[in-house]
């Protein structure tokens, strides 16, 4: 456990003061830029810019995929390509090492898009209100999750959640980025490949009416409660994430070994 949390602070602490992480976080904000352009002379309130973000169909809203994965999915394949990982495996064991990378590339990743969605929102109330109140809100947006704060007047708990879901977006696709970099260790795979299985992800959920969805818990889609419960659906949701990022750092960690044995 002791080398274990070393390699795992180490890789943290390598992680976050990389530029690849800044530019995650920005790289994030400039997303967010992007989908609102057309929209930036409509919206009266940051509830309607953020929404029409996170709800935006398009290539530019996998983006935010992309993001997560720059901080640390390619962590493995530099290793690998590099042969530094034998080196690493030396210090501790094949397990330390895989679920070092896993939960570093899980909270940078999370982080990352954590940080560029309380940017984008902090950034855009300096020119507009929260929530406008001078107008009712809309139905669709008290059908999100959480939209029963919006009621209540709670606006800052209501994007803390979403800032928390965002974390829970890049937490999850930065892994998946760094489970194919195990297979394929190359960086242009470990960063396109999450963007490229979240689209195709998005097309059968849609085409089997998958409601409970990774990407409409994340998004806090409408009408995605469970027994009308914000806290309830958020819970299941994060249990959900975790549980699905615990078996996919399982693969990946057995996949190293693999590899490291054939060396």
């Amino acid at each position: 456990m002791r080398n274990f949390m070393n390699m795992f602070s180490t890789d943290l602490y390598k992680a976050i003061k990389s530029w690849r992480f800044l530019a995650g976080v920005l790289g994030t904000v400039f997303v967010y830029l992007l989908i609102i352009k057309p929209e930036i002379g409509l919206g009266s309130d940051v509830l309607y810019l953020y929404r029409i973000s996170v709800g935006f169909i398009g290539v530019y809203h996998l983006m935010f995929i992309l993001m997560c994965t720059i901080p640390y999915s390619t962590s493995f394949c530099m290793d690998f390509n590099s042969k530094n990982i034998k080196y690493s495996v030396v210090r501790s064991s094949v397990s330390s090492y895989s679920w070092s990378k896993v939960l570093s590339c899980a909270i940078t990743g999370g982080l990352a898009l954590a940080l560029g969605t309380l940017i984008f929102i902090l950034g855009a109330s300096f020119f507009r209100p929260l929530v406008d109140s001078t107008k009712e809100i809309s139905d669709a947006y008290l059908a999100t999750t959480g939209g029963e704060l919006l009621s209540q007047g709670e606006y800052i708990l209501y994007f803390s959640i979403y800032i928390c879901l965002s974390f829970l977006k890049g937490f999850l696709w930065s892994v998946v980025g760094l489970l194919i970099s195990a297979y394929i260790p190359n960086i242009f795979v470990a960063l396109s490949s999450p963007f490229i299985l979240a689209y195709v992800y998005r097309g059968i959920a849609g085409a089997f009416h998958i409601k409970f969805n990774v990407e409409r818990i994340c998004n806090g889609a409408v009408g995605n409660f469970i027994g009308g419960s914000t806290w309830l659906t958020l819970t299941v949701g994060i249990l959900k994430i975790i549980g699905i990022t615990f078996l996919l750092g399982m693969a990946f960690n057995r996949k190293v070994k693999r590899r490291i044995a054939n060396e």
